[in-house]
């Protein structure tokens, strides 16, 4: 099946999968276990994730979300400038502004959101409860379930369609 649109035109197909929540997911993962508190060094976070083979740090006070300490946020924050990451502290150089979801936002929505604030992580939060991360793996394995059949037919059954652009 071959649909024929304008550049500027979005494709936009719902799926089963599509309609799926953020509870959904969090539902099916270990709850964050990569936490470290915003006052410990970018050196002992960069070793932290290196060991837990993870791109992202939760960034925790108690049980109050702070925000996240990504492997952009060392590049861009740290390296980049040319900082000591054994003296820098993760709350000095993490990300704080971040979009953020409930556990009702469905995976359109999810995605929506990704790409319009080209991020890959996005913390949920039931009210001011910090609920977990989803990130675009979760996404993505959501929707490559064995749930959608054999590897061939999973494009199709996701609702994934081969499109020509004309213009």
């Amino acid at each position: 099946m071959f649909t024929t649109m304008h550049k500027s035109e979005f494709y936009y197909v719902q799926n089963p999968v599509a309609m799926k929540t953020a509870a959904d997911i969090l539902r099916h993962k270990a709850p964050a276990f990569n936490t470290i508190a915003a006052d410990a060094t970018v050196f002992d976070a960069v070793h932290l994730m290196n060991s837990m083979n993870r791109t992202f740090l939760v960034v925790m006070e108690g049980d109050s979300f702070q925000g996240l300490f990504t492997e952009h946020d060392y590049v861009r924050n740290v390296v980049q400038p040319g900082w000591d990451p054994e003296i820098v502290r993760v709350g000095d150089v993490m990300s704080r502004h971040l979009p953020a979801i409930s556990p009702e936002s469905r995976i359109d929505e999810i995605i929506a959101l990704m790409i319009s604030h080209h991020t890959r992580l996005v913390p949920v939060f039931h009210g001011h409860q910090f609920d977990g991360i989803i990130t675009i793996n979760n996404v993505i394995k959501e929707f490559l379930h064995p749930g959608f059949g054999n590897f061939a037919n999973r494009s199709a059954d996701a609702g994934l369609y081969d499109m020509t652009v004309s213009g």
